[in-house]
C-alpha cells in the first residue's frame, strides 16, 4: 500500500517544480524551493523503491543520504521563509540585519541537526506496510531542527496572511503541525511524508502568487 502514496508523491513533486517555472513572481530565496522539492524526491525515491534495492550496504548508503541531505536541505526554508517576509514590504524586513539573522538561525539549525542527528546517525532496516527503508536505531528526541524551522515558516505564513490575505501558506504549516502531534487513525509509513507533501505545495502556491 505504502508504496503507491510514494509512487503518487513522486509524481505530485516532480509536478510542484514546473509551478515554479511558469510563474512570474520572484523575490529573495524563493528558488530555495526547487532544493527542497529535489530534496523530498530522492527520499521517496529511495523510500519507494528499497524493496526493490534490498537490506544491503548500498540501500543503508543510499539511506544515510537521506538524512544527510535533510540535515542541510530542510533548514533552507529559513531563507524562503525570510523572501516571503522581505516581499510583503515590512520595512524592518528589508533591513541587512534581518537578512543576517535568517543565516545565522539557518546555520544554527544545520548546526543542531549534525550535532544531534547526523553525527550520531545509526540506522537500521524495517520493513512495514510493504516498504524497506531504513530507520534511527534509537530515539533521537525532539526534533529541534524541525521545530525551528517550522516555527520560521510559521511566522512567515501569518505574516503573509496579514498584509497580503494568502492563507495556503498557513493552512499548509498548521496541517504539517497537527500531522506531527496528533495520532492519526490508520496505520502507514507514508502518513508523514503525505502532510510534507502538503506543507511544500503551499509554499508552491504562495510563490506564485506573493
Amino acid at each position: 500500500m505504502d508504496f503507491y502514496i510514494y509512487i503518487l508523491l513522486l509524481i505530485g513533486y516532480a509536478a510542484l517544480p514546473f509551478f515554479g517555472l511558469i510563474s512570474k513572481h520572484h523575490f529573495p530565496y524563493a528558488n530555495v524551493l526547487f532544493i527542497v522539492t529535489f530534496g523530498l524526491i530522492y527520499d521517496n525515491l529511495i523510500l519507494a523503491f528499497g524493496r526493490f534495492i534490498g537490506e544491503s550496504a548500498l540501500l543503508e548508503s543510499l539511506s544515510i543520504c537521506r538524512y544527510w541531505l535533510h540535515a542541510f536541505v530542510t533548514p533552507t526554508l529559513v531563507l524562503f521563509s525570510y523572501g516571503v517576509i522581505r516581499q510583503t514590504a515590512l520595512h524592518w524586513a528589508k533591513a541587512r540585519t534581518f537578512h543576517f539573522v535568517a543565516w545565522i538561525y539557518m546555520l544554527l539549525l544545520i548546526l543542531i541537526e549534525l550535532i544531534t542527528v547526523s553525527l550520531q546517525l545509526k540506522i537500521t532496516p524495517v520493513f512495514e506496510y510493504g516498504v524497506l527503508h531504513y530507520v534511527h536505531e534509537t530515539d533521537t528526541g525532539i526534533p529541534y531542527m524541525i521545530v525551528g524551522t517550522v516555527l520560521s515558516v510559521l511566522l512567515a505564513s501569518i505574516i503573509v496572511w496579514w498584509k497580503e490575505g494568502l492563507k495556503w501558506m498557513l493552512i499548509g504549516t498548521i496541517v504539517i503541525i497537527i500531522g506531527n502531534a496528533i495520532p492519526l487513525p490508520f496505520s502507514s509509513s507514508a502518513k508523514m511524508n503525505v502532510f510534507e507533501f502538503l506543507f511544500i505545495a503551499s509554499l508552491w502556491g504562495t510563490k506564485t502568487k506573493i
